[in-house]
């Protein structure tokens, strides 16, 4: 049933390290096609890529309870989104979740909707003018700044003070560049100081200060003023606010930080990919 994946001839210590470290996603799309199940292996941790819509369902779904996201790859994402929603499972979760829902109604999201619709002018502007000077376009890169705006502004708001809104436009992203080249190692221990561990930890910290101090700011407006959370639409606002049914308890500082992280990387990277490949298929029609 399992197929390996045949990338590099020799079998090494560190299995298929070296084969699965260029061209990645040309090596595992041609698998995924020649068989619904690829087994691959980074040194010691096996890996497996489902193909198989019927199989993917099974295992998500139907038997979703059989697993958990104590891998390799969310130990990684972790140091970035620490205990979000994003990487927790179990009681842990449906903690989570249960504060987190309110911020996510559809109400709220529909307020947001005028943000989306901006970003995406914008990116139609830039693409105006790059073909006015008979530019070419980086449909990845593009998609990556569209979808990293929205995810900014209807966190974080329009009326972020223009330095630190600078800060996080140039931060943040940089910080999920460096969280994918980090998991691109392949599970290298960062303990080891190669130029992706050492951008990836110098990247974070400067991003934990910036948003905790946006946290505090926020806090202290909401304690100003009543009147704050009810006119805000933004979601780090509604996460300050949100709190647990049965214990009336909010986010701590960190909790908000870590939900924060996540929201990003989950929303803005998901989605820049999913256009990025809409791009691509409407690119090969005639």
């Amino acid at each position: 049933m399992f197929q390996s994946v045949k990338i590099f001839a020799l079998k090494t210590l560190l299995g298929d390290l070296y084969g699965l470290r260029y061209e990645t996603l040309g090596k595992l799309t041609k698998a995924s096609h020649e068989q619904a199940v690829t087994k691959y292996r980074i040194i010691r941790t096996r890996s497996y890529l489902i193909s198989d819509l019927e199989m993917i369902k099974e295992l998500m779904i139907d038997h979703n309870k059989c697993f958990d996201k104590g891998t390799l790859a969310w130990s990684v994402i972790s140091r970035v989104v620490g205990k979000s929603l994003l990487v927790s499972s179990g009681e842990l979760w449906r903690k989570q979740r249960q504060i987190a829902v309110p911020a996510f109604k559809a109400e709220q999201i529909y307020e947001l909707s005028s943000i989306f619709v901006d970003v995406a002018k914008e990116c139609a502007q830039r693409w105006e003018e790059k073909s006015k000077n008979n530019e070419s376009v980086d449909v990845g890169f593009e998609m990556m700044t569209t979808t990293a705006m929205a995810a900014i502004r209807t966190l974080f708001g329009t009326d972020t003070n223009g330095d630190e809104y600078s800060e996080i436009t140039d931060g943040i992203p940089r910080v999920i560049s460096n969280l994918a080249n980090r998991i691109s190692e392949s599970g290298l221990p960062s303990w080891i100081p190669t130029k992706r561990n050492r951008e990836f930890r110098h990247s974070i910290m400067p991003v934990n200060k910036l948003i905790e101090k946006i946290i505090r700011q926020k806090r202290f407006e909401a304690c100003k003023n009543d009147e704050y959370q009810k006119r805000s639409t933004y979601l780090i606002d509604n996460l300050i606010h949100a709190t647990n049914n049965l214990t009336g308890k909010g986010l701590s500082d960190r909790e908000l930080r870590d939900e924060v992280i996540g929201y990003f990387y989950a929303g803005h990277t998901t989605t820049a990919v999913a256009l990025t490949w809409i791009w691509i298929i409407l690119g090969q029609e005639e």
